[in-house]
């Protein structure tokens, strides 16, 4: 009996003290996760976690202004691209142009010298044929450029219209800044090939004097 009532004491202890281990460990257990429950809860509502979407962004207003700014956004990008490719076209069709009056003014040097004459001429040929290729080339930038400031305009006033009142501020202040750039190059573009009229006939009347000096000296007995 004695041996019985002192087995029963030990199973009773043991049981106890290994239903406390598993109450602490459970207790523990919990605690971090409530820890950890709060943690995560932090971390969503914190700058770097996950961003509840607000029920207000997704009106039909607020995703109408979105789209104008990105188209506005879209069409000042293509300006800013031809307005540099335009700028750096006259560059290139200012100096053909002067590299064409150059030439034009060696050939008026040579007159008389039908040798010398020719090897010039040739040189105008392929100056000319620079020149007008990027005449052309000018041109097309010219008029897409025209068609993307429509655009732009266009975006600006959708924009302006959709409650997008700053991206509408910053086209306008984009196609103005544009139209201040090529104004000046324009102004170049014009004078180069104001230029390049006057060369041409100038050489058109010298070479007809020449021909006339050349025909007096053919029927001139004396020569």
């Amino acid at each position: 009996m004695n041996v019985v009532g002192r087995w029963m004491r030990t199973f009773v202890r043991n049981y106890k003290t290994c239903n406390r281990k598993r109450y602490l460990k459970g207790s523990v257990g919990a605690s971090l996760f409530t820890l950890h429950a709060k943690n995560t809860t932090n971390d969503e509502n914190s700058t770097g976690g996950i961003q509840t979407v607000n029920p207000v962004h997704l009106s039909h207003p607020y995703l109408i202004r979105n789209a104008a700014v990105s188209s506005v956004d879209a069409a000042t990008t293509l300006l800013t691209q031809i307005v540099t490719a335009l700028l750096q076209a006259q560059k290139e069709y200012i100096e053909a142009v002067s590299h064409l009056l150059t030439v034009m003014e060696a050939n008026l040097k040579v007159l008389g010298n039908p040798a010398a004459e020719q090897q010039v001429w040739d040189m105008i040929m392929e100056a000319r044929v620079n020149m007008n290729e990027k005449a052309m080339a000018r041109q097309e930038l010219e008029t897409l450029y025209a068609f993307t400031e429509k655009l732009l305009n266009s975006a600006a006033e959708a924009a302006y219209a959709a409650g997008a009142e700053y991206a509408s501020i910053a086209a306008s202040e984009r196609i103005y800044s544009a139209q201040t750039q090529l104004k000046v190059i324009r102004e170049q573009s014009k004078d180069a090939t104001l230029k390049l009229a006057q060369m041409e006939a100038t050489t058109i009347q010298k070479t007809s004097e020449q021909l006339k000096e050349n025909k007096k000296d053919s029927e001139d007995p004396r020569s």
